[in-house]
């Protein structure tokens, strides 16, 4: 009797993983971007599902996947 903890926590992220992510994030480099955290930046870097997005001098250039819903294209 009991709670199964490696069963739940895989359902669990199974469950929750979805949430972080949305669908046919296509981008370019050069995209102007914003990010929830670190604000608006440039697309300088993609590679298969990973992008380098630059922000400010003090943020500097940072690597995300491609389609994490904290970042969105913006015109």
């Amino acid at each position: 009797m009991g709670i199964n903890i490696e069963k739940f926590t895989k359902e669990f992220i199974k469950a929750h993983a979805k949430d972080n992510y949305v669908q046919n994030a296509n981008y370019v480099i050069g995209d102007k971007v914003r990010h929830m955290k670190f604000g608006e930046g440039i697309v300088v870097n993609i590679d298969g599902n990973l992008i380098d997005i630059t922000f400010n001098k003090r943020t500097g250039t940072k690597t995300f996947l491609k389609n994490h819903k904290s970042i969105e294209r913006i015109c």
